[in-house]
């Protein structure tokens, strides 16, 4: 049975990907605005006010400050969103390999 705080994590998770399936719902409309908007709003659900530090410092160190692997993970996938977002519209090279290192760094924590 899930502790009360993994309870609290996993009703988090599922949030961030019903937020997730908006922002697609937003793609496919063509309100690019409100699908970044919805992003956002994800993030600082998951993150709270850490969200903004997250953005600022590299991948490995963004690890290290969630954490948890499933939190972690929750945190690419919203940026795997941005960059389905953007592509075809400005480069995310940047984007995915921040992605690619955070799936890395919450699979060797998983371990």
């Amino acid at each position: 049975m899930p502790t009360m705080n993994e309870d609290y994590v996993l009703r988090q998770i599922e949030m961030i990907g019903e937020m997730i399936s908006k922002a697609l719902g937003f793609k496919v409309e063509h309100r690019y605005d409100e699908a970044l908007e919805t992003l956002d709003m994800a993030l600082k659900e998951l993150f709270g006010r850490e969200a903004d530090l997250l953005e600022m410092v590299d991948a490995r160190t963004a690890a290290r400050l969630i954490g948890d692997p499933i939190k972690i993970r929750a945190y690419a996938d919203l940026l795997q969103t941005k960059v389905d977002l953007y592509s075809g519209v400005k480069s995310t090279l940047r984007l995915k390999t921040r992605c690619q290192t955070l799936y890395d760094e919450a699979r060797r924590l998983s371990n």
